[in-house]
């Protein structure tokens, strides 16, 4: 269009040169629905002008992104300029190259569209870039609750123990207490010439395991006497 060449040509002296190259019929204006378009008169000037073909052979590096450019930055426009029209991925690393060589000027239209498809790329960057923190972050917190659960569980497990030991070791003790209760109570019995209580409270001490020559003795002496009051009897 007559505005887009205004812009990327700058101003009066390129109305002036659109204006001559009209009169010389080389261009033609004409009025569409979106306002006056400017084209070469013939195709054939494409090739039979031998300052044009040259011009076209210098900037064929740059043409083929520039036309991709124009038709992506119209189509944006026209439908609203919603993010998934912007380029992305190889195509926008292209353009960024491209962008950096070519010197010449672009479009309103293109140049927001060139700056929308770069900010959204940078913005997705910092989105991932956030997303990549939030997951690390998540996985250290993770990490941590299951070190000081496994450090808990293990400390727990430890006292668990602990307080087994502990309990078995008190029934130990209070079973080592009833033997020695049940030898204390038959030399008592023996003394007393009770021989067979004295032999009942020292057979049951030895059976929770109190074998002990002292106590053999005590049933040896318990049994002598139970023997001799057999024979009385």
């Amino acid at each position: 269009s007559r505005a887009e060449l205004l812009q990327v040509a700058g101003g009066a002296p390129a109305e002036r040169a659109i204006e001559a190259l009209i009169s010389a019929r080389l261009l033609v204006a004409m009025e569409r629905g979106d306002g006056e378009s400017i084209e070469v008169v013939h195709e054939a000037l494409l090739s039979a002008w031998p300052r044009l073909v040259a011009w076209r052979q210098e900037d064929a590096e740059h043409a083929r992104l520039r036309d991709q450019l124009r038709v992506a930055a119209r189509q944006w426009t026209e439908r609203g300029r919603p993010r998934g029209l912007l380029w992305r991925g190889e195509a926008l690393a292209e353009y960024e190259v491209w962008r950096r060589r070519y010197r010449g000027a672009l479009t309103e239209v293109e140049e927001a569209f060139g700056r929308a498809s770069v900010a959204d790329a940078a913005r997705g960057r910092r989105l991932r870039r956030g997303a990549l923190i939030v997951v690390g972050t998540g996985l250290v917190v993770a990490l941590v609750i299951f070190a000081r659960l496994r450090t808990q569980a293990e400390g727990a497990r430890e006292q668990a123990v602990a307080s087994k030991a502990r309990a078995e070791a008190s029934e130990q003790h209070a079973a080592d207490q009833l033997t020695e209760s049940y030898a204390e109570q038959g030399r008592r019995a023996l003394l007393a010439g009770d021989a067979p209580s004295a032999l009942l409270y020292l057979d049951a001490a030895l059976q929770r395991g109190r074998d002990t020559a002292a106590l053999r003795y005590m049933v040896q002496r318990g049994l002598d006497a139970l023997g001799s009051g057999v024979k009385t009897l």
